[in-house]
């Protein structure tokens, strides 16, 4: 088949240079995704197998593109279903007449019916003011997203036209998605396409001439990458691969390359001719999908994980809170049936109130783990002893450790462990710790508490010849619902959450806390670690704590007294839950005071017009109108239907903000329940009859 080169009087493509230029057209023709059709006045000349998909034809033969048979082959619409283009008006018939065609088109394949859109580029080639043929490039609109620029890419090509060789470089100039060149056998670029000056940031001044492998990381031409490219494109014919590649400016993109191996007519090897096109886009978009799904799997997994762990918790809590209610209500029944001595009746209330403490604290501890991760865990500050802590934390351990046959002794520094911080949860830290210390100890084993001086602070230690520690448990261990054995088989009981809120207390103070083992049977160490009292904060913080504190003294003092009396104190107890109004109905009975009982807020207000009340107690989680709408309601009236008696807060409700929302609706005191007869009394007693009150108030 003739040539537009012979058309033109160009060099003889059989010749060295015009086999190279052919090879290097069919292999760009093939290359690229869109449909090219070259053609002169006699016929189409050439095209590639896009544009035989594109256009339904199955062969060259079917692109005819005389008057009377294109419109038969191929109908072309401007619509889809509008009539068939005019033979003068198709792209290349309307190119070779002279007329640049851009347009958009509906193709109907002859033979299978489909219909395809179509951008169409149709552009005349000029040589020597006349037309000599036409270039043709058909997009499939339902592949591209980028029309506008590839518009104005195709329109680079009239201009590329006029160069020597017209049909490759009027091809070359309509693709910019890729970066096209040429090289020799030796690998030295021989031709540098725009797309490729783009993307790699040479100019074709600086690349041609150089070798190809000033485009590869310092790391691939260390592996040898590039000449193995290369010697595969030339074993096999072409190598397809995706890599990094360098730009000029000396940053890396994604690339994915063609390079594929000229041969002449004769076969021998004339070069090579590599397409590169940057890929970082589509990687960057498949490594963030990557990373969603991989993050979605993980948050699956970690939810089946939370699920896992939130069953195991409430079946846990559900048997450390039924262990001591089953107890409790065991007691409670053979008690009940009455015809017990004074030893098993004395043995039973024991044991119920012991199993009541039990509860208490596992609920406690519940209530705390929530103030933690609530962010409201608050400290009352100030300055105290370290060894007066210890001691109260020990005095309260004695009974379990001689119940369990468990030696304790300490060994204390010489000299004053002064600290800034809250007594209370100071000595719940130390509480726990020596709990656990005697839980996990055997019969006969020692429990050892000692308090030393170091470089940045007091450290206390709590040393236990015990169990032990697993390796692997101790670095989990300070985490909550974590325990070491956590079967249905285990020997010791708990939540799992006591180390976590001694570790977030420690961390409050501005200390640290760690445990030590030497494995399982080597019992175990747990060192606190507090700072330093520094003066000056110590001075602040006592004189903004000293009210705090005497309260907190004067609370502490009256669980070892004897409660109070409320000889003729009037009270009204405001309770919806019956065993509960009668319990603490009965002990302020056997106190002194005069009570009036009400289940609900509705009766608590028509109590009070026969009822001269001098303390009201009221619980807050009642039905209908709660605790603290019913002394918001009592405010408002006058003093003589009891708008301005004192009133207590006595409630389940037990949170910081629970005692401040008490306090704000009208209550002047906040006692959690439960609490200890002495605590309760005392409270009513203040209220009633005020510190400094020699006698009774008038009724």
């Amino acid at each position: 088949m003739e040539t537009l080169a012979k058309h033109r009087g160009e060099p003889d493509p059989a010749q060295p240079f015009g086999e190279l230029q052919a090879a290097a057209l069919a292999a760009v023709m093939e290359a690229v995704s869109d449909g090219v059709v070259i053609c002169n006045r006699q016929g189409v000349q050439r095209c590639n197998a896009a544009a035989l998909a594109l256009l339904g034809a199955g062969s060259l033969d079917g692109l005819q593109i005389d008057a009377e048979r294109w419109p038969a082959r191929i109908a072309l619409r401007r619509e889809r279903d509008g009539p068939p283009l005019a033979a003068e008006d198709t792209p290349m018939l309307a190119a070779l007449a002279g007329r640049s065609d851009v347009q958009d088109l509906w193709a109907s394949h002859a033979g299978s019916g489909a219909d395809v859109v179509l951008h169409c580029v149709a552009l005349p080639l000029v040589v020597d003011h006349r037309v000599e043929g036409c270039i043709a490039v058909f997009s499939d609109l339902a592949d591209r997203l980028q029309l506008r620029q590839k518009r104005h890419d195709l329109s680079r090509v009239q201009n590329l036209l006029q160069e020597s060789d017209a049909e490759l470089r009027a091809l070359l100039g309509g693709v910019r998605d890729y970066a096209i060149y040429a090289m020799d056998i030796a690998g030295r670029i021989s031709s540098w396409h725009p797309g490729a000056q783009a993307m790699m940031g040479y100019s074709a001044e600086e690349a041609i001439g150089t070798h190809f492998t000033r485009l590869f990381t310092e790391e691939d031409r260390a592996s040898g990458r590039p000449d193995a490219e290369v010697a595969l494109a030339a074993r096999q014919g072409e190598y397809k691969g995706e890599g990094l590649r360098l730009r000029k400016d000396g940053s890396t993109f994604d690339a994915a390359v063609v390079l594929t191996a000229l041969r002449g007519a004769r076969g021998e090897q004339l070069g090579y001719l590599k397409l590169t096109q940057d890929i970082s886009g589509r990687l960057s978009q498949q490594r963030e999908r990557d990373a969603m799904l991989a993050a979605t799997q993980a948050a699956r997994a970690e939810a089946e994980r939370a699920s896992l762990a939130k069953g195991e918790f409430l079946a846990t809590i559900s048997h450390e809170l039924r262990t001591p209610l089953s107890a409790m209500l065991s007691w409670a029944h053979v008690l009940q049936r009455g015809g017990v001595d004074a030893s098993t009746l004395a043995h039973g209330l024991a044991a119920i109130a012991r199993n009541a403490r039990i509860q208490g604290q596992l609920i406690e501890d519940l209530l705390d783990m929530s103030r933690i991760e609530a962010g409201q865990m608050r400290l009352e500050l100030q300055r105290i002893e370290l060894g007066g802590v210890i001691a109260a934390a020990i005095d309260s351990a004695l009974p379990a450790a001689s119940r369990k046959g468990v030696g304790l002794r300490t060994v204390f520094s010489a000299g004053s462990a002064t600290v800034l911080g809250d007594a209370a949860r100071l000595q719940q830290v130390l509480a726990n710790l020596l709990n656990n210390a005697i839980k996990f100890t055997p019969k006969g084993g020692q429990v050892s508490v000692s308090l030393t001086a170091v470089e940045s602070g007091w450290q206390i230690a709590v040393a236990d010849t015990g169990q032990g520690i697993e390796a692997d448990f101790l670095a989990r261990m300070f985490h909550r619902f974590q325990q070491q054995d956590g079967s249905r088989t285990r020997r010791h009981g708990g939540l799992g959450l006591g180390l976590a809120i001694v570790r977030h207390l420690v961390q409050l103070h501005g200390g640290t806390v760690q445990a030590q083992s030497s494995g399982s049977g080597q019992g175990s160490t747990f060192i606190v670690t507090l700072p330093l009292l520094c003066a000056d904060a110590g001075l602040v913080f006592a004189a903004a704590q000293a009210q705090a504190a005497a309260g907190q003294a004067a609370s502490a003092q009256s669980l070892h007294e004897t409660p109070p009396r409320l000889d003729g104190l009037r009270v009204l107890l405001v309770d919806d839950e019956a065993d509960m109004r009668a319990v603490t109905g009965q002990l302020l009975r056997d106190a002194g005071a005069e009570l009036c009982l009400a289940c609900s807020a509705e009766e608590g207000w028509a109590a009070l017009q026969a009822f001269a009340a001098e303390v009201i107690v009221s619980d807050i989680g009642m039905p209908g109108v709660d605790g603290y709408e019913f002394v918001r309601q009592l405010r408002t009236r006058p003093a003589a239907q009891g708008g301005q008696t004192p009133a207590l807060a006595f409630t389940a409700y037990t949170r910081p903000e629970d005692r401040d929302r008490a306090l704000a609706a009208g209550y002047q005191q906040h006692l959690g329940k439960p609490a200890t007869a002495a605590l309760l009394l005392q409270a009513l007693a203040n209220l009633g009859r005020p510190p400094g009150s020699t006698s009774a108030p008038p009724r």
